[in-house]
């Protein structure tokens, strides 16, 4: 962060106080008769979809009692955002970063403390999140995970559309470099390995599994899901895709515990989707599709941002042509 729009952790306090009686006041902890606060975690690289898959959820209004830890709304509560948001919205996206992750763990922590349930994304960057499993919160809380997988090209080009249409639109959004992306992939194994436990120890906990590629039509479609159904063990569910169902003995993919062993575990259902180059024909030729179509908006950026781009979805393009 630059120096230029420093702020200080009494700046964080003070925008905290300000949103609070708005984030607590209208829910209520423990409520509906829950035992225990619920987590509801929507997990994956950088472009996989998770604000997507999180918003088709948080339509369902199933979560209007869970306090959210992060709105693209707090990144404006910054003391210096007037003067940030005069150089452009992937600009005002970068200086504001650490920001809203630090007003956002505030947040989390008076939830935490008053066992409020909580909206999280989880980037598969973040490392800390690693540790997930032996937090004070681990096991305090029901846990709903949603794990998205996507093929590591795919989620790249994904960051370079979503953020060319955020730059049209005037969204804050920020140009994902494929090294935030390989860090994700670096760190999935112990991240969700820490997710998957956490839901292993508290019963009523799930842990859902998606895709998501061109195969997909870009939609996250559901893998498997399992459910705690006691201390230890984690039990393969039935699934549903559209007007499909498929019972557990059909499904190949599963994740699974009995007595605190792993049997099939959710990194290796993960990997078997997002590793490795895009192969299918199908596949390769949207790529191409998608990067060209992707170029006519860099006509909006300045040069910067608009240079590393082109490179980008070019190097895509002659990765991918069908020759």
């Amino acid at each position: 962060m630059s120096n230029k729009y420093a702020y200080t952790k009494q700046d964080v306090e003070k925008v905290f106080h300000e949103m609070e009686e708005g984030l607590f006041a209208s829910r209520t902890p423990g409520a509906d008769d829950e035992s225990v606060p619920k987590m509801l975690v929507v997990v994956g690289v950088e472009g996989a979809g998770k604000t997507h898959l999180l918003n088709e959820l948080l339509n369902t209004s199933r979560y209007s009692n869970y306090v959210p830890l992060y709105e693209p709304e707090y990144r404006t509560r910054h003391p210096h955002y007037d003067e940030i948001e005069k150089h452009g919205v992937v600009y005002a996206y970068k200086q504001t970063e650490a920001f809203v992750r630090d007003l956002g763990a505030m947040i989390f922590e008076k939830s935490l403390e008053d066992k409020y349930s909580i909206i999280m994304e989880a980037g598969l960057e973040t490392h800390e999140f690693a540790g997930f499993q032996s937090g004070e919160h681990a096991c305090l809380y029901e846990y709903e995970v949603h794990v998205i997988a996507s093929k590591k090209d795919f989620a790249h080009v994904s960051t370079i559309v979503r953020a060319l249409d955020s730059v049209k639109e005037n969204k804050l959004e920020r140009f994902v470099s494929l090294r935030d992306i390989d860090a994700g992939m670096a760190n999935a194994n112990a991240v969700l390995n820490a997710f998957e436990e956490a839901c292993s120890k508290v019963p009523g906990s799930e842990i859902t599994l998606y895709e998501r590629n061109f195969g997909t039509d870009k939609k996250s479609r559901m893998i498997c899901r399992s459910q705690c159904t006691k201390v230890g063990e984690l039990r393969p569910q039935p699934i549903s895709n559209g007007s499909v169902s498929v019972p557990v003995a059909m499904n190949q993919v599963r994740i699974e515990y009995e007595s605190g062993a792993v049997l099939f575990g959710v990194y290796k259902a993960f990997s078997d989707i997002a590793d490795g180059a895009i192969f299918h024909r199908y596949g390769r030729e949207k790529m191409v599709l998608e990067c060209h179509a992707a170029l006519a908006g860099t006509l909006h950026l300045d040069r910067k941002d608009a240079e590393l781009a082109v490179n980008n979805l070019y190097s895509y393009i002659l990765k991918y042509a069908i020759r």
